[in-house]
C-alpha cells in the first residue's frame, strides 16, 4: 500500500513564494537564466559540511545550499533546491547522518535500506523491500519531479509513484544490459505544493529526487554531500562505470561542479602528497569526462586539530595549489569564518567541525560573491 501524502498534509514548512525584483540585477554565469533560455544547475559534493550538519536537525534541507538558493533568489532569479541525491551516511542505520532523518521534506516507512556500496555518488542509494514506502514533499511549487535510480538485473524490479494520491504508474527497472541507470521524468500536471509518493512492488534502488518548476528557467542547487567522505579516497572510476560518481554525474549533467573536502582526510592523518595526488586524479577525470562542466574548489572551514595542526596546513595548502595549476576557481572559506578560535567566538560553528546555522549563512555567502566575480 502506498503512503499517499495529500497536498497540504506534509510536515514540511513551506517557503515564501517567490517574488523577483521588478528587474533582477546581471550575473554573467546565470545570464541564461535571466534570459529565460536554459537553466543553470549546480551540483555540490563534498562530506558533512557540504551536506550542512550542523545547521538544523533537519540539514538536509537548511544547510549550505538552501540557504544560497535564497540569496540566489534575493537577487532576482528564480532558484531551485528542491532535490537530494545519494543515502548520506557511511553506515546503513546511522540516524545522525542518513537523509532519511534529517530532510523535513521526506516522510517513510517499511524497509528502506542503504545499498551495500558507498561507491556511488552521496554515499550509496536507497534499497526498497516491497514494504518501503517514500514520499517527498518540496518546499515550493512544482510541477516536475525526476527519479534518479539504479537498474537491476532482477527482471521484477520497478518504481511505483503517484503524485498526490492519485493513480499509480509502475516503470520496469530491469537491467537489458544496455544501460544502468536511468532518471524517470514524472509531471504533476500543474504547478502547485505536490507530493510524490513511491514504492515498489519487487524491490529497485533509489539515488536521489530532483523537483522542479519547469515553467521558468532556474538555477538548480543539487547538494550531493556526504558525512565522512575523504577527498583522498573519493571513488571516480569514469562515466561509464555503474552507479559510481562518474557514472551518475553523467544524468545530471550540472554546469558547474563545486568540491569540499580535506576536513575527513585531516582528521584521518592523510597526507599533503597523497591528499593532492588523489584529487588530481578526480579533477582530471572530471575535465575529461566532463568538458562543458566547470569545476569550482573550496577550502573548507577552518576545524579544531592541534594533534595535526601541521598536516591541517598541508591539506589547505594543497586545495590552493590545485586550484591555481588547473586555473580553477577558489572558494577558501576561512576567509569568510576565519580561524576555528575566531569562527567559535562569532558563533560561526556547532562543534569542533560543523558550522553552525549562522556560520553555513557565511559560507553561503562567500559561495554566492563568488559566483558574482564569475
Amino acid at each position: 500500500m502506498l503512503l499517499t501524502l495529500g497536498k497540504g498534509t506534509s510536515p514540511r514548512q513551506t517557503s515564501t513564494p517567490f517574488t523577483p525584483p521588478l528587474e533582477a540585477p546581471t550575473i554573467p554565469l546565470f545570464a541564461s537564466v535571466k534570459d529565460n533560455t536554459a537553466n543553470f544547475k549546480i551540483l555540490a559534493i563534498g562530506d558533512s559540511t557540504t551536506a550542512g550538519v550542523g545547521s538544523t536537525a533537519k540539514f538536509r534541507n537548511n544547510g549550505p545550499t538552501e540557504k544560497l538558493r535564497a540569496l540566489i533568489e534575493a537577487e532576482g532569479y528564480e532558484a531551485s533546491s528542491d532535490s537530494f541525491i545519494g543515502w548520506g551516511a557511511p553506515q546503513t542505520n546511522n540516524v545522525n547522518e542518513r537523509v532519511l532523518d534529517h530532510d523535513d521534506r521526506l516522510t517513510w516507512s517499511g524497509s528502506i535500506n542503504k545499498n551495500g556500496t558507498g561507491n556511488a555518488l552521496g554515499h550509496g542509494l536507497f534499497q526498497f523491500s516491497s514494504s518501503g514506502q517514500l514520499s517527498f514533499s518540496p518546499d515550493k511549487d512544482v510541477d516536475t519531479f525526476i527519479l534518479y535510480c539504479a537498474k537491476n538485473i532482477v527482471s521484477g524490479n520497478n518504481v511505483v509513484y503517484n503524485i498526490d494520491g492519485g493513480s499509480n504508474t509502475t516503470h520496469s527497472l530491469y537491467f537489458n544490459n544496455s544501460r544502468t541507470y536511468e532518471t524517470i521524468l514524472i509531471s504533476a500536471n500543474n504547478i502547485g505544493q505536490h507530493t510524490l509518493n513511491i514504492s515498489t512492488t519487487g524491490g529497485f534502488f533509489l539515488h536521489g529526487i530532483e523537483a522542479y518548476d519547469s515553467t521558468k528557467k532556474h538555477v538548480s542547487l543539487i547538494n550531493a554531500g556526504a558525512p565522512s567522505m575523504k577527498g583522498a579516497s573519493y571513488y571516480y572510476t569514469g562515466s561509464n562505470t555503474p552507479w559510481t560518481t562518474g557514472e551518475v554525474i553523467a544524468y545530471i549533467n550540472p554546469d558547474v561542479l563545486k568540491i569540499n573536502f580535506g576536513i575527513n582526510d585531516i582528521n584521518q592523518g592523510e597526507t599533503k602528497s597523497s591528499f593532492k595526488a588523489a584529487m588530481q586524479t578526480m579533477i582530471t577525470g572530471y575535465q575529461t569526462d566532463f568538458p562543458n562542466t566547470a569545476i569550482w574548489l573550496e577550502v573548507p572551514n577552518d576545524i579544531s586539530t592541534a594533534a595535526t595542526s601541521a598536516n591541517k596546513a598541508g591539506i589547505y595548502e594543497a586545495i590552493g595549489e590545485l586550484a591555481s595549476e588547473n586555473s580553477l576557481p577558489l572558494i577558501d572559506l576561512r576567509d569568510s569564518l576565519g580561524t576555528y578560535a575566531q569562527a567559535t567566538a562569532s558563533g560561526y560553528m556547532n562543534d569542533t567541525l560543523h558550522p553552525s546555522a549562522a556560520g553555513y549563512d557565511m559560507i553561503a555567502q562567500a559561495v554566492s560573491d563568488k559566483i558574482k566575480t564569475l
